[in-house]
């Protein structure tokens, strides 16, 4: 084998096994604290602090200014768990358990909490054993084949982690805390206005 398809070859595989490289900053003295809180937008290019409020605002390639929002320990939101109840009609009626506040007996928090665990959005209802699943596209819970039995705006949860059905046919579903009280990046600005 020559010289020049060596080289060749091994430019060639050079190129196909480069990975990009990330690195965290490092602090320079002990009484400072370097964490992970949440990833940028891509060509994300310049980060300020505000002097007044100590927000922090990024600005992005495309003229977008976001405020990063992180929420206060007073601020953040606990374990919720909408309930809907079955009337005398079929029809569900819905109502709000913050354990931490006011756990009502009857409730299987365990098996609540396992489902939230395990992020189970389908379970069987054992009084009519019929499959219901949470829509994942607009939070809808479905009965099979395709019947709306309740809407987000019905068991007020804005973000799901899961759903468990009770003996008697009541249904949970549990709010993703993990999601509601993440930072995240709030646009302010955008190069339109």
């Amino acid at each position: 084998m020559n010289r020049r398809a060596l080289f060749i070859m091994l430019l060639f595989a050079g190129a196909t096994i480069a990975v990009p490289v990330f690195s965290d900053p490092t602090p320079l003295r002990d009484d400072i604290q370097v964490r992970h809180v949440v990833n940028l937008e891509r060509n994300s290019f310049r980060i300020e602090k505000d002097p007044l409020s100590h927000r922090l605002y990024v600005q992005v390639n495309n003229g977008t200014i976001q405020r990063l929002e992180i929420s206060r320990p007073e601020d953040l939101v606990g374990e919720t768990i909408a309930q809907g109840r079955p009337d005398a009609a079929g029809s569900l009626q819905w109502s709000m358990i913050r354990p931490s506040v006011d756990l009502p007996a009857g409730v299987p928090i365990e098996a609540i909490r396992e489902v939230h665990r395990e992020g189970e959005t389908r379970a069987v209802n054992p009084v009519d054993g019929i499959r219901y699943a949470l829509s994942t596209s607009n939070g809808n819970i479905i009965a099979a084949p395709r019947t709306v039995v309740a809407t987000r705006e019905d068991y007020r949860i804005e973000v799901v982690k899961g759903m468990y059905i009770g003996d008697d046919g009541t249904i949970y579903i549990t709010l993703d805390t993990d999601a509601v009280n993440a930072p995240r990046m709030v646009p302010v600005a955008t190069s339109a206005d």
